[in-house]
């Protein structure tokens, strides 16, 4: 059972796979829920600036917008996606969370 730590968080290093296959030794497998996902994509400098203060910078801005825009958050993890253009100009990075719309 995934338990965070106490006044911290856990990373989870994920790949897609097209098969949901049993997870190798050591591995276990974790399917993101189903819903709503709000989604902040922001470019950087380059990844090290990315992954440091702008990274901090675009998680503030992103759960103020959620909350200013009637949104809510429905699950307790963050979803950080590195694709390719995360290492090259633009050196994108995305943030995902899953959201609700309040009434």
């Amino acid at each position: 059972a995934y338990k965070p730590a106490e006044g911290g968080f856990h990373y989870l290093a994920a790949i897609r796979v097209e098969e949901n296959t049993a997870a190798p030794e050591g591995m276990v497998s974790f399917t993101l829920p189903e819903g709503l996902y709000a989604c902040c994509i922001y470019q950087n400098e380059s990844f090290e600036v990315g992954v440091n203060i702008n990274l901090s910078n675009a998680i503030a801005y992103f759960h103020k917008w959620i909350d200013d825009n009637g949104y809510r958050t429905e699950a307790m993890f963050e979803a950080e996606y590195y694709g390719p253009m995360a290492i090259t100009d633009p050196y994108q990075i995305e943030l995902w969370r899953r959201v609700g719309k309040d009434q």
